[in-house]
Formats: C-alpha cells, sequence, structure tokens
C-alpha cells in the first residue's frame, strides 16, 4: 500500500481500519522509511442514541491532529471496543465527547445529514461534512474478488460477487482522483495532511515502576538481593563468584536494566513461595544475577556458561527471560502482577493468526461455495512447511507435481490457489499470545489500544508484540510461558509425598544421586 502510494507520488496516507488501531505502529514504521507522511486515525461506528428513529448511529471517520490526539484515539478506541455493543465495537457521543481533543472528524457523505448534531462536539474547525474520501481496501480492481473472499472468510459464509459491484475500493491514483473532485475539495484534503502532525517515540525501552525504597534506586535493591543470594548459594566467600556478579551488575546498571530483573524475580519469588513450579531456558543460564536471585537453578560458573551470550555491552536488545510456570497455575502469577502493578497496567499480548497454504484453500473453496471435500483434497495435497518456514501456494506447486497436474487439469482447482495466492498471509483472526504479557508503569491505554480477547474476554493489546514491544511503542514483554510438564511434574511430587508419607525437594536432589 505505502510503496504503491509512494510510486503514484502521494505525499500523505492515512490508515482507517474498523474499529481498531492494529496496524498503526507498523504502518507509521513504514510510511516514515519510505517518506510518506503517516495520518493515523480509525472508522468508528457509532453507537445509536437510546431515542434515535436509525438502527445504525452511523461512521466517523477520526484522525490524530496531535499528540494530544492520538493519546485520545487510544483511550476512545480501547473504551468502545471493551463496551463492546453487540459483537462491534462502538463509541458513544459521551465517549467522542471525552475524547475528543487533537482529533479531527471527518463525516462519510451517507452519514452529512445524521451526523451533523456531532459539529458541536468537535467545533468548526475539527468537524468536515464535504471532505473528498475514497476507501482503499486493495490496490488494484483487479483484487477485488480476492477482497470479496476475504470478507466471506471473515462472516464464515459464502462470497457475494454483486457486494457494491459500482463502488470503486482500490487504491486510486492521484490523476483518478482529480477526475473525481475539484481542485477546491483536494485543496481541503491537503490542508487536512498538513494539520496531523504526531510523531511517536518509538524504539526507547519502558519498564515497569518497580516499588523501591525512598533512599534506594534498582541498581541499589538488585545489588542488596544479589548479595543475600550470594550467601543463599553458599558463594559468598567464592571469589570468582563474587568477581562475576560485580561485573554482570556492572553491565546491568549500564543498560539500565536492574528494574527488569527486580520484577522477574518478584514474579519467579511469589511462583516459589506458591508452591508453583517454575523452570529457566535459555541463554540466561549464563547468569550469576539470576542464579544468585533463585531465578535460574545452574550455577555458571561450574558449568562454564558465558554471561555474554544472554547480556553485553553491545547487545541492542533486551534482556529476554522465558520464565515457565505449571499450565494450570500460570493464571495465579499473572494475576499477582495485576495486583502488583495495577489491573490497568498489565496486560495479556494480542496477535494475530494469519492464513497459511492449508487452511486459505479450505477458507477459500468454502467462501466460494465449492463442496467442503474439494478444498480438503487440495489442502491433502500441499505439503507441511517446518517452524520458521511455512509452507506457500507456490512452492507446494513447485515440490509436488500432483498438485501441480491438479492445478493445470481442472479450473475449480485453479480458481481456489489463484484466489488464495492473492490473500495467502492476510490476517484471518486475532488471538492472544501464547505467552506474552506486558507490564508499563502507567496505565497501558496511555501506550495501546486494549480490547477484548475474541474468545475468552480477557483484556489484550492491540498492538502484537513487535508493534508494543521494544522495535515499536517499548514496553516490556515479560513471557509467561505454561508448561503441562511441569504440571505433572509437580503432581508426581505431590503423589511422592503423600503416599511416601514424606517431602521431597526436587531442586535437593544431587545430579549422581543413584
Amino acid at each position: 500500500l505505502i510503496a504503491a502510494a509512494k510510486a503514484q507520488g502521494s505525499e500523505a496516507l492515512a490508515l482507517t481500519d474498523l474499529g481498531n488501531l492494529y496496524g498503526a505502529i507498523e504502518f507509521y514504521q513504514e510510511c516514515k522509511k519510505a517518506g510518506v507522511k503517516p495520518i493515523l486515525g480509525v472508522d468508528m461506528a457509532l453507537a445509536a442514541p437510546e431515542d434515535a428513529s436509525q438502527q445504525s448511529g452511523g461512521r466517523l471517520v477520526l484522525l490524530a491532529e496531535t499528540q494530544t490526539g492520538y493519546q485520545n484515539l487510544l483511550k476512545l478506541i480501547t473504551a468502545a471496543n471493551l463496551a463492546e455493543h453487540e459483537g462491534e465495537a462502538k463509541a458513544t457521543r459521551e465517549m467522542l465527547e471525552q475524547h475528543k481533543d487533537g482529533v479531527i472528524a471527518l463525516v462519510p457523505k451517507q452519514y452529512k445529514e445524521q451526523l451533523a448534531k456531532y459539529k458541536n462536539i468537535f467545533g468548526d474547525d475539527h468537524f468536515y461534512t464535504d471532505m473528498p474520501m475514497q476507501e482503499a481496501y486493495y490496490l488494484e480492481p483487479g483484487d477485488r474478488r480476492a477482497w470479496e473472499t476475504l470478507r466471506a472468510i471473515g462472516n464464515h459464509g459464502p462470497s457475494d460477487t454483486a457486494l457494491e459491484e459500482d463502488e470503486e475500493l482500490h487504491l486510486h491514483t492521484v490523476a483518478h482522483m482529480k477526475e473525481l473532485y475539484s481542485e477546491e475539495a483536494l485543496a481541503k484534503t491537503n490542508h487536512i495532511a498538513e494539520r496531523c502532525n504526531v510523531e511517536l517515540v518509538l524504539g526507547k525501552f519502558i519498564f515497569p515502576e518497580f516499588p523501591l525504597p525512598k533512599d534506594k534506586s534498582a541498581d541499589d535493591v538488585l545489588r542488596d538481593l544479589c548479595f543475600a543470594g550470594l550467601k543463599v548459594r553458599g558463594l559468598e566467600n567464592n571469589p570468582a563468584a563474587i568477581e562475576r556478579l560485580e561485573y554482570e551488575l556492572g553491565i546491568i546498571k549500564f543498560k539500565g536494566y536492574a528494574a527488569y530483573f527486580l520484577v522477574v524475580e518478584d514474579l519467579i519469588r511469589f511462583a516459589s513461595e506458591n508452591g508453583i513450579y517454575t523452570n529457566i531456558r535459555g541463554s540466561v543460564a549464563g547468569s550469576m544475577t539470576t542464579y544468585v536471585l533463585q531465578i535460574t537453578k545452574i550455577d555458571p560458573l561450574e558449568y562454564k556458561i558465558p554471561f555474554e551470550r544472554f547480556l553485553n555491552p553491545e547487545r541492542p536488545s533486551a534482556p529476554d527471560i522465558d520464565m515457565d510456570f505449571a499450565d494450570d497455575r500460570r493464571d495465579e502469577v499473572i494475576d499477582y502482577a495485576r495486583r502488583k502493578y495495577g489491573a490497568a497496567h498489565v496486560a495479556q499480548i494480542g496477535t494475530f493468526g494469519t492464513m497459511l497454504a492449508r487452511g486459505v484453500v479450505r477458507d477459500v473453496a468454502r467462501a466460494l461455495g465449492y463442496p467442503y471435500g474439494l478444498g480438503d483434497h487440495i489442502a491433502k495435497e500441499i505439503p507441511f512447511g517446518s517452524q520458521g518456514f511455512p509452507m506457500t501456494l507456490d512452492r507446494a506447486l513447485t515440490e509436488n507435481p500432483e498438485l501441480a497436474k491438479l492445478y493445470k487439469a481442472e479450473a475449480d482447482v485453479r480458481n481456489i490457489i489463484d484466489l488464495g495466492k492473492k490473500i495467502e498471509g492476510c490476517v484471518r483472526h486475532v488471538g492472544v499470545h501464547a505467552a506474552g504479557v506486558v507490564i508499563a508503569p502507567k496505565p497501558l491505554v496511555e501506550y495501546a489500544p486494549l480490547q477484548l480477547d475474541p474468545k475468552g474476554g480477557k483484556i489484550i493489546t492491540q498492538y502484537d508484540m513487535y508493534s508494543v514491544g521494544e522495535d515499536g511503542v517499548g514496553l516490556t514483554k515479560f513471557d509467561f510461558l505454561g508448561i503441562r510438564n511441569l504440571t505433572i511434574l509437580a503432581n508426581a511430587v505431590s503423589l511422592v509425598n503423600k503416599l511416601r508419607h514424606m517431602s521431597l525437594d526436587i531442586e535437593a536432589i544431587p545430579l549422581d544421586d543413584p
């Protein structure tokens, strides 16, 4: 989209998805790279007033004019999504009044008369009913069928080929826009684009606000805990351990990561004190700091594991400690984080399920009204991909001669696969990241829009792990992994203790125990 807009000479581009900001950060970043001005906004459904004769409250296109406007869009979208009117996010008049500052409202032509009353919310210079607006849902006119099919997949029904047939919903060229609208009308869009100036600060680490004594910094508290932990580990008189710890603490202080270690230590300690089995994996095993904090269970000196693979002065990314918890008690730890930092400061991270080769042919076949067996037959001819290298339809046609033969011989198969290629990789649904949780120093709505998990009702971020994390907004992601094996282990130990009338501590079993 951005490349196409740039190629045709567009200087600014607005992203106004329906009731969400899912793509806002990536859109902003890619626009900046391409030298196109990003305008962040939302196409917002409105709740119909109780005394209204219309079933629909209409829609407003809301654009962030300023940084305050962007912050208000975060809050408005969150409020509308958490309220959830009949499955769709809808903003009430009260919500608009609360979050109007720094926001420009554009009224689609079909709602011009119905929504004229909203002018008194935004004011004359922030409310426009005659703005040329050309919605673009796909790039080329030839992509329309793929877009309709994608809509049908989302609606779990057959594709309607006659849907809004006269509407042009592709990305219009500048020349075509000049044919459709007068110079005076187009000048208004340039004026709006000039007014919208939002500069996001991205890629700056934002750590949770860990409670500290008044006279101590995070580095002071971390140091105290570590040297107390040396005694617990029996290493208080070990010069090599002390030297290694001092070295690590120096790097942690230099990088400003002390608060991160304090948060993780606190979470692991809560789990340990409440009998929740935990485990830590990965390069963090090379840290003496985490060993003396009881986060990890392996002495890095004894096993000669280097610290630098986990953290070093040159590494630009924040430390990443994957925390494993018994899967039947993981939510207890997340609830503890909510109590400690405030429910408004903690949320699980949203994620997007995309259309992969096998699934997309089944979805397309169903959307086009073909029998289930045809889509299933094609899908079974598509080889499985491997981790990190998902199978694509193009690869499948190359790797499986039988699929290629079907493609050449049968028009229906060709139709399904060709449409599948166009929507392969598109987002199919919103879900919850298997482990990711963000904890913010201020209410999360100041950093990202929030919504309810479509399946479970949990509050999740609309930004995915890349947009909400260190490459985007900058919030610190904590991985709370639910591991079934830890639950099995905990249950096994509980049974042994019960049946043998003993108190088994598996952490105290020597490695050479026969």
